[in-house]
């Protein structure tokens, strides 16, 4: 099992842009998704150590806390940080996801194929970041 928190925002998996170079258009991946993906990527190898990627059926748990805007009420505030209110705001949930199972991609397993689970939410805290968890699946 691996486990690590992503500090800061979430980046959501952002689809690929294309511009012409040449006569011939080029497809390449937004700055912000390349950032996110390869901070990724560094906490997982700093987590992983020297140890080999998992092998087998995973199960990924993706747990994304966003800090409540400063324009909410203090009572929704409370609330929000009660768990009584999600945030249902962009990034889109299953782009966050993405987003961190391509940067886990050769370090914490060999591909993103061999996650058969995922488990994710959203919920309003103090501190935005992202906590994940990744485990061999019995």
């Amino acid at each position: 099992m691996i486990e690590f928190t992503i500090p800061g925002k979430p980046v959501g998996k952002m689809r690929p842009r294309f511009t012409k170079v040449g006569g011939f258009v080029k497809a390449y991946t937004a700055e912000g998704t390349v950032n996110f993906e390869s901070m990724v990527k560094m906490l997982a190898a700093h987590e992983m150590g020297a140890r080999v990627p998992l092998t087998g059926p995973l199960v990924l748990s993706v747990v994304v806390y966003v800090a409540p805007p400063a324009s909410m009420s203090k009572k929704l505030r409370l609330e929000a940080l009660d768990y009584r209110i999600w945030p249902c705001k962009k990034p889109d949930l299953d782009n966050i996801v993405k987003s961190i199972m391509d940067g886990m991609n050769g370090v914490v397993y060999q591909d993103d194929s061999q996650i058969i689970e995922i488990r994710s939410y959203k919920r309003y805290d103090l501190t935005d970041r992202t906590a994940v968890v990744v485990a061999v699946r019995e």
